[in-house]
């Protein structure tokens, strides 16, 4: 367990953090619609690009700030205030601008799962969320895991069912978290998407071959990892 930076009560330090994830997502829903605005203007440069069921949003989403303290307190108040805390919030942030991004574009920026991957070995090179040992080889076996997954299936059904985007998220999640954690993520990933996309189909107007991004589940899982201690986190 990490040495907390200074005590409080811990009613005090979520309600804090809770602020601070209210304000910051302010911010975080200027960051998604410029990186989603990005993307489909690099796509609509591709004359090859076809960009089925892409929509972005313009202007503010209300409810992107709420979404944000919530999970930001909910972390508070499972890890106190530590140093972990500090990292686990900008880990979160990040997954939801992914989210958001995915559910408006279906694409995961290179620019911010590279980053993130990168990011997630820096950190636990002095062993903040798992040990470095536990983060590079979950880096590893997260690619390698989906990338197999995709070739797989594309073999099966000469059809995409993942993008390469889902294989450097679920890399970024084992370099933050550990290789331990990577199977309780695809597997809550795996079974929100299948009951999301039967219920899609169960309420008509999509089909079975409309796209469903396969990102905001990774990072719902990572998260509710992150809040269950699963894993090699500490």
């Amino acid at each position: 367990m990490m040495t907390p930076i200074f005590t409080v009560t811990s009613t005090l330090i979520v309600a804090g953090v809770a602020l601070l994830g209210w304000a910051g997502g302010y911010a975080l829903d200027r960051v998604i619609t410029a990186v989603s605005g990005a993307l489909l203007r690099e796509m609509a440069r591709c004359d090859s690009a076809e960009l089925p069921g892409v929509q972005i949003r313009r202007g503010s989403r209300s409810w992107v700030p709420w979404v944000c303290a919530i999970s930001s307190a909910l972390l508070a108040g499972r890890y106190g205030l530590e140093w972990t805390t500090l990292w686990a919030l900008l880990l979160l942030w990040a997954l939801l601008i992914l989210i958001f991004v995915d559910m408006e574009t279906l694409l995961l920026p290179d620019r911010v799962t590279l980053p993130l991957l990168w990011g997630g070995l820096l950190v636990n090179s002095f062993g903040v969320m798992t040990d470095l040992h536990s983060a590079v080889w979950g880096a590893m076996a997260g690619y390698a895991l989906l990338w197999t997954v995709y070739w797989v299936y594309w073999w099966a059904t000469r059809r995409e069912g993942l993008g390469y985007g889902d294989f450097k998220l679920l890399a970024a999640l084992g370099a933050w978290l550990g290789w331990q954690a990577l199977p309780s993520i695809l597997l809550l990933a795996s079974l929100s998407g299948v009951v999301t996309g039967l219920f899609w189909l169960w309420r008509g107007g999509h089909s079975r071959h409309t796209p469903i991004p396969f990102g905001p589940f990774l990072a719902a899982a990572g998260y509710g990892v992150m809040l269950w201690g699963q894993g090699g986190l500490p």
